[in-house]
């Protein structure tokens, strides 16, 4: 679901003007991730020469160009843009917090414009395939005095790095 990142009171970074208002989501289909957006232009003049960054994050969560697929925007007209992302970004070297929160800039003929978009964790999860009844067997008998295993669920990648997801309670 789209959540509101800029409200058309917001300045840019420079202070020049306010009029955008943004709405955003991540949104994953298949392998793919893209950031979908809905810019409208609140201002008085015709908004163009876009361009999107991402700030480092967690997941290394980029945008694969800099071009948004908007021209321009006349007053009070809205659009709707995917922007493609990858994970060949920069990590802030965090651990992710939740809620996770990309911080995005928009450049546009207007100002820069930075805000954070909320981003579900389930965008970087991608269903592998269920574990094996030995695999599950095996994960069962490892001893350990303090915990024991109470669930498993289906194994999932996080990208190119995998990994089973279970849960311990302590004895």
């Amino acid at each position: 679901p789209f959540s509101e990142v800029l409200n058309s009171q917001a300045q840019g970074v420079e202070k020049k003007v306010t009029g955008l208002v943004i709405e955003g989501a991540f949104q994953r289909e298949g392998q793919e991730i893209y950031l979908d957006l809905k810019i409208t232009n609140k201002s008085h003049e015709t908004v163009g020469d876009f361009a999107i960054k991402f700030n480092a994050n967690s997941f290394k969560l980029q945008s694969s160009s800099v071009d948004i697929g908007i021209s321009t925007l006349d007053p009070n007209q809205d659009q709707y843009t995917r922007i493609p992302c990858d994970v060949n970004g920069i990590s802030d070297n965090n651990a992710p917090i939740c809620p996770f929160k990309v911080q995005v800039a928009l450049k546009c003929s207007l100002d820069v414009f930075v805000f954070f978009v909320p981003c579900s964790f389930s965008v970087f999860l991608v269903q592998d395939r269920a574990l094996t009844v030995q695999e599950y067997q095996e994960l069962q008998q490892r001893p350990n005095q303090d915990l024991s295993l109470i669930h498993i669920s289906e194994p999932t990648r996080l990208l190119s790095i995998s990994y089973a997801v279970f849960c311990l309670k302590k004895k």
